[in-house]
């Protein structure tokens, strides 16, 4: 590799990296974020109202989930470090298993049981990931 092509290189990894440490939010970002987040699901939550029984209540749960991610998202991003991403993921990880025990509510006896089961077995999964990676 000639001299040229390793500076390019190593000047764009350093670059690279430079804007990923400054990508935290700004104060106002971050209030815009939430304020978007919750825009988004009182929109979401609109068009829920339409739908009856079980479609309904996985449509709320489902814009409650997105709102939940959008702002531990929001908030790790503005503070930038690992616990606050490893707090994103694991927000993620039980708005999903929210989402998912509505879903399973549509069943009944053993499949309802058993679908429960890999609801939580999917979060405790998503759980010990993020506690791992961090």
């Amino acid at each position: 590799m000639s001299k040229l092509m390793m500076s390019l290189l190593v000047g764009s990894i350093a670059f690279g990296s430079a804007n990923i440490a400054s990508a935290a939010l700004s104060s106002d970002e971050y209030k815009a974020a939430v304020k978007q987040a919750q825009a988004d699901y009182k929109a979401a939550n609109e068009s829920c109202k339409s739908m009856k029984g079980n479609a309904k209540d996985v449509c709320v749960a489902e814009a409650k989930a997105a709102e939940k991610k959008a702002k531990a998202n929001a908030e790790a991003e503005q503070k930038n470090d690992a616990k606050s991403r490893q707090n994103a993921i694991v927000a993620g990880a039980e708005a999903d298993y929210d989402v998912a025990k509505v879903k399973c509510g549509a069943q009944k006896g053993n499949e309802k049981d058993v679908c429960i089961k890999e609801a939580k077995a999917a979060e405790t999964r998503a759980k010990a990931d993020a506690k791992a990676s961090r």
